[in-house]
């Protein structure tokens, strides 16, 4: 699992795209969510065609990051619409779960009508 003590943000690229790609073309794509400047302590999420892989770009103090995760059964829930998301959400979607149920579920407010 990734260490998440130290990142800040957690950015979700919303268009799919090649993961063919590597560390040089994933960062292309994430200059276009944050300046350079501005990459450390943040994740970059990525996600391709078939939603069964899922990438995450990282850069550190030294050097980038690039971690991969392929589920053995069914295709991850990416998150809609959502450009960050928490490091409780992410845990949730690295292991399969709908972020935006638990979002909307979150964000309900009950009315008592009694």
């Amino acid at each position: 699992m990734i260490d998440l003590t130290g990142i800040d943000e957690i950015y979700v690229y919303e268009e799919k795209c090649d993961l063919r790609m590597g560390i040089q073309g994933l960062s292309i794509l994430a200059q276009s969510l944050v300046d350079i400047s501005e990459m450390k302590r943040k994740l970059f999420i990525f996600y391709g065609r078939s939603k069964y892989n899922i990438k995450i770009l990282e850069l550190d103090t030294d050097g980038w990051w690039l971690y991969q995760k392929r589920l053995f059964e069914g295709k991850y829930i990416y998150p809609k619409n959502i450009p960050t998301i928490s490091k409780k959400e992410l845990e949730m979607l690295l292991n399969g779960l709908d972020v935006n149920a638990y979002r909307s579920h979150k964000e309900a407010k009950i009315k008592y009508t009694y």
